[in-house]
C-alpha cells in the first residue's frame, strides 16, 4: 500500500522545493499538492483525496 496524494504546505519556497523533491524521489507515484500558505493547504484538503498533510507550523493567512 502507498500514499496516493500528499499535501505539502510551507511559506518558504526553498523548503517546499526540497521536501517535494525528496518525497518525489522516494515515492514517484505519489501526487503532490504544493501550497505556500495554510489557506491553500485547507483548500487542497477540501478538494479531497489527500491522505497525508505535511505542514509548517507558522505561515501567513493561516497557521499549520
Amino acid at each position: 500500500m502507498y500514499i496516493r496524494k500528499i499535501v505539502l504546505a510551507d511559506d518558504e519556497g526553498t523548503q517546499l522545493k526540497i521536501l517535494s523533491s525528496l518525497i518525489h524521489r522516494l515515492t514517484p507515484a505519489t501526487e503532490l499538492a504544493l501550497c505556500c500558505d495554510g489557506q491553500e493547504a485547507w483548500q487542497a484538503i477540501q478538494e479531497g483525496d489527500a491522505e497525508l498533510l505535511i505542514t509548517d507550523i507558522r505561515m501567513p493567512s493561516m497557521d499549520g
